[in-house]
């Protein structure tokens, strides 16, 4: 995949006020495929029989009081990563504009110049293909933008959508967008920028691990009435008492770690219907580990290959 956007968009940002090109592009491809049923279970591209949308939308509340609706579709959160079904196009138009801001945020010393660009942005978007992108700067530099990611956290709908987006994130050294079968003679450009996008160090965090950063920093008053808030926006399901329970840290014990000098936290004991799900579910991961041991060893041993015996032995002990 090229990225036709990237040396472009970052000289022609160059000016905050030219954001709204890539807003704009963005935008308009949401707004006509939220009339088709691509999203659908069958795929059909047939545009929607009455006026209305076919994609639902969420509201994302502004730092103002206002609100945006956004059209949300599960596969448009990680296109800037290229983990979705987006066309390229757009995967290379969202990468641009990660790429810029991540330059703007460690070059900029004025945080109301990002926090107008962040506000724009999120303003002006009526998708979360662009707000994703907002939520990994925010992630990366929750510092320079202080209050304006606040606006972020208060979105409930957001929160599993960026833990999904953790667990496809590789996050190793491996170039896996270098191809031998590339004929694009700036292809090997394209793969290190890719790999260098891959490798932020902030990939493994999501929206849960930024607001239980929050409460460890000047914002904790702000962090902890987002928690109240969600708790009064969310069902009252499992999901999200489990999510409390990690997020929350006024419900935390800490503990002293005489021999390694730290200090830790973790949650308080848990209610007894999660605790029973949580117990179903370690069964789970461990009856599933230990097939996987076993089908490695079997791929290994069929292959003729000498397999790690120590390694599959201990999964399949378990």
């Amino acid at each position: 995949m090229t990225l036709p956007f990237c040396a472009g968009w970052v000289t022609f940002c160059a000016d905050a006020r030219f954001c709204a090109k890539p807003v704009q592009l963005l935008n308009q491809t949401a707004e006509r495929y939220a009339h088709f049923d691509l999203d659908s279970r069958y795929r059909r591209a047939t545009t929607s029989s009455g006026n209305g949308p076919r994609l639902p939308q969420i509201e994302v509340p502004l730092g103002d009081g206002t609100s945006v609706k956004q059209y949300f579709s599960s596969q448009w959160w990680s296109a800037y990563r290229a983990n979705s079904q987006v066309p390229h196009l757009l995967e290379s138009a969202l990468m641009a504009l990660e790429n810029w801001l991540i330059s703007f945020a460690e070059t900029s010393d004025s945080q109301e110049d990002l926090e107008w660009v962040f506000d724009y942005i999120l303003r002006n978007s009526n998708s979360i293909m662009p707000t994703a992108v907002l939520a990994s700067l925010a992630t990366g530099f929750p510092g320079k933008f202080s209050k304006a990611l606040l606006t972020l956290l208060r979105t409930p709908e957001l929160y599993n959508l960026d833990m999904g987006r953790t667990m496809q994130e590789r996050g190793d050294e491996i170039n896996w967008f270098r191809s031998g079968f590339q004929t694009d003679p700036l292809a090997d450009i394209y793969a290190e920028e890719r790999r260098v996008a891959a490798l932020r160090p902030w990939r493994k965090n999501d929206l849960e691990s930024l607001i239980i950063r929050l409460q460890f920093s000047e914002l904790r008053t702000e962090a902890l009435a987002v928690i109240d808030e969600l708790r009064s926006k969310v069902p009252v399901g499992e999901v999200w008492r489990f999510r409390f329970h990690r997020i929350d840290s006024r419900n935390w014990q800490a503990e002293s770690d005489q021999e390694k000098s730290l200090i830790t936290f973790k949650p308080k004991e848990l209610e007894s219907d999660l605790q029973e799900i949580q117990q179903q579910t370690q069964v789970r991961v461990e009856l599933h580990s230990r097939f996987s041991a076993l089908l490695l060893w079997a791929d290994k041993t069929l292959s003729r290959e000498t397999p790690e015996r120590e390694c599959y032995a201990d999964g399949m002990r378990r």
